[in-house]
């Protein structure tokens, strides 16, 4: 579809959204069992995000530069798991520009990951997400820096997915991990990834059908299916959600993914926010 001499100049992705660009909350929840009201977990779908024009830009720069390889699970094959094309392109110009174009929707009131706490409770100015409370990320505010600029783009063809792999039973506690993205703390411990940026770019045609990237609740039932329409951009938090990308029925997926990083900022706790809880309903 895309030759590496169609494109050599870097896109360009003006800060300002189309004007028919939407956003709005998915109403996912922790998905494990737990003993009280499970909690809401962060995921927003913006639409129309990107124009078809960026998109085919966005494809064509990067297959400009970087060839398509088999994709890997932890550096091995396993097309059980995961059958599919990956291409790597570093830009930190690119990411900076997608990162701008989403930024109003991220520090929107309701979304309100600009700042991600895991202390105190949600008011008016400031969004506490209970199912993004962890020991992990310890006490103090995390505070968005930038987007990664390793940008993974991913091609499924007819029969091509990245399929959950879990034991037989329900989702626990022990079976959980594998299923979820990882955090990736950079090298000098200064950062850490904390959200999925997942942008579609394949076109829509009747060709295109299947492909979803599909989020999985207690006992395997179906959160909820997000189309590979083209333009769209999902964001979500790495803990917790239990997601596949389903099988492409026939045509092609492109699709682009990479994380939004945070920094520890002690300085934004707020006076009298408590001490360090999990959710309780």
């Amino acid at each position: 579809m895309f030759s590496r001499a169609e494109a050599t100049q870097l896109p360009s992705i003006p800060p300002a959204p189309p004007a028919n660009c939407t956003a709005r909350l998915l109403p996912l929840t922790q998905t494990v069992s737990h003993p009280h009201k499970p909690p809401e977990c962060f995921a927003i779908l913006i639409e129309n995000a990107l124009t078809p024009a960026e998109c085919r830009s966005l494809l064509e720069y990067a297959t400009s530069r970087e060839r398509w390889h088999q994709a890997l699970v932890n550096e091995q094959l396993a097309t059980g798991v995961r059958n599919s094309e990956r291409l790597i392109l570093d830009s930190p110009p690119l990411a900076a520009m997608l990162l701008e174009r989403v930024r109003p929707f991220l520090e929107s009131e309701e979304a309100g990951v600009r700042v991600i706490r895991t202390r105190g409770k949600s008011k008016p100015g400031m969004r506490v997400w209970d199912g993004m409370r962890s020991h992990w990320l310890g006490t103090n505010p995390w505070r968005l820096t930038r987007l990664n600029e390793r940008l993974r783009y991913l091609k499924y063809g007819p029969g091509q997915y990245f399929r959950r792999e879990s034991p037989p039973g329900p989702v626990t506690w022990l079976t959980l991990a594998a299923h979820c993205d990882g955090s990736y703390l950079t090298n000098d411990g200064r950062e850490r990834s904390l959200l999925t940026f997942h942008a579609y770019l394949g076109e829509n045609s009747e060709e295109n059908v299947g492909g979803a990237t599909r989020f999985f609740g207690n006992n395997d039932a179906v959160l909820a299916d997000v189309e590979p329409v083209q333009g769209r951009v999902l964001i979500f938090q790495h803990q917790w959600l239990v997601h596949s990308g389903e099988e492409m029925e026939r045509g092609i997926k492109y699709t682009m993914r990479t994380d939004i990083m945070y920094e520890e900022a002690p300085e934004l706790m707020e006076e009298g926010a408590g001490e360090f809880e999990h959710y309780r309903s």
